[in-house]
């Protein structure tokens, strides 16, 4: 999947994380209230990009959490890639990219943060 076709015309909010990393996992709950705030707002989409190797971990923390958001993982081909175009040299890594598909964020504030959920807001009038 190439992450242009997933854009839509669509305020994105990416969420770069893997289930080994604390910091990512802790960010979840937060990312599910954006996703519950936003419901019905067909101008935002949340997308979250795992760079876990281990797949069967990833499926597994996805059929606990059962997110209600578009779920993609890279391969580690793909990981190198997609890290060394972003400049992601540590996780978690929020991302924002505005309707007309520019980089509106590369190196975005995180759900928990108040400021987040006002630019979503904001942006996705």
């Amino acid at each position: 999947v190439q992450l242009s076709s997933l854009l839509n015309g669509k305020f994105t909010y990416i969420d770069v994380w893997a289930t080994w990393c604390g910091p990512c996992v802790r960010e979840i709950p937060y990312l599910e209230q954006l996703v519950k705030k936003f419901t019905g707002n067909d101008k935002l989409q949340f997308i979250s990009i795992s760079l876990d190797e281990n797949t069967k971990a990833w499926k597994d923390k996805l059929a606990k959490d059962k997110p209600q958001w578009a779920q993609f993982i890279l391969t580690p081909e793909n990981n190198q890639k997609f890290s060394k175009e972003w400049g992601i040299t540590g996780i978690p890594r929020f991302i924002m990219i505005d309707a007309k598909g520019n980089i509106f964020s590369s190196d975005a504030s995180r759900p928990s943060d108040e400021k987040t959920a006002k630019t979503l807001e904001e942006e996705s009038k």
